[in-house]
């Protein structure tokens, strides 16, 4: 039977933590919920809405759910005073990761911003050896030419037609998404998952908020399928979000990163079937050695 390891469930400390099984299952359950969210949002945007609105009602919804969740379960919605700036850090790279990945589908394919986006896994084994003081072992390295070989091949058939900006954000989303899964584990072993979830989230309200101000105000769909989207949106990435702070607290980050690798075959497979976009072979060849990279990197640091 899978079960739970840590303190009670009362009080600012870290709380029940899932075992490492319970862990990488939740891991599984984010990185598909994730997948479908990232899916779900390039269909409301073609239906008329607008990233500013999805980001911020995401967000709104999700800091009702997980407060919600919060008092049922009777934990503490204060965190440790030791813990505030860690989780303003937290919360910045956690909305650098929505504004990227969110913003980039307005400007490429959703399945190519993915693959962009799926650089992070990559730079987490690169900066976690620096940050320990170790080195790069072969199979990392291999893994890098791997990845790079595979977003050749994927990107390349496009670049001429595809636009900068929308390649320039996935990667800003990539490098918050490397940071948040560097500083996480960290910051869920002092103060319960969920408690983390909800002021990552509250945070992410006033942030998408000002942005909405900025760039035009709110835009609600306008079809059915646009109103689909974004209540999936919502869901999916309150689903997310929950279960991948649990998997880092459980699982940690090496095998959580390794399980999201699911991610980008869900993004690929759902934006194929509501989308109806589709990679030519030898793009479909790019993305499966991105993904090859990133298993084996993965594999490489957990043995090291």
């Amino acid at each position: 039977m899978v079960g739970v390891r840590g303190h009670g469930a009362r009080g600012s400390g870290p709380g029940p933590a899932p075992s490492p099984a319970l862990g990488m299952l939740l891991a599984a359950v984010s990185a598909s919920s994730y997948g479908l969210s990232i899916t779900l949002a390039r269909l409301a945007y073609n239906g008329g809405a607008n990233p500013g609105t999805v980001m911020v009602l995401r967000y709104l919804i999700a800091v009702a759910v997980i407060a919600a969740v919060l008092r049922t379960l009777g934990w503490s919605f204060r965190p440790p005073g030791a813990l505030h700036g860690s989780l303003v850090r937290l919360a910045l790279g956690n909305f650098g990761v929505t504004l990227g990945y969110m913003t980039s589908i307005l400007f490429i394919p959703v399945s190519l911003a993915t693959v962009v986006f799926y650089t992070y896994p990559l730079m987490v084994v690169a900066v976690v050896p620096i940050v320990q003081n170790t080195r790069l072992g072969f199979r990392q390295f291999a893994a890098f030419g791997l990845a790079f070989t595979g977003l050749a091949l994927a990107l390349g058939p496009s670049l001429a037609v595809l636009d900068g900006r929308g390649v320039a954000l996935a990667l800003m989303a990539a490098v918050s998404a490397a940071y948040v899964f560097i500083v996480s584990p960290r910051i869920v072993g002092a103060y319960h998952a969920v408690g983390v979830s909800l002021y990552v989230n509250l945070a992410g309200v006033g942030l998408a908020s000002l942005f909405l101000a900025g760039a035009g105000g709110i835009q609600l769909p306008e079809s059915a399928p646009g109103w689909a989207g974004l209540g999936g949106v919502s869901l999916f990435y309150v689903v997310g979000t929950l279960t991948m702070f649990l998997a880092l607290q459980g699982a940690g980050s090496l095998r959580t990163s390794l399980i999201f690798n699911l991610e980008p075959v869900v993004v690929i497979c759902a934006a194929a079937v509501l989308l109806g976009e589709r990679l030519t072979p030898l793009q479909m060849a790019g993305v499966a050695l991105v993904i090859a990279a990133l298993t084996l990197a993965s594999l490489a640091r957990a043995k090291a």
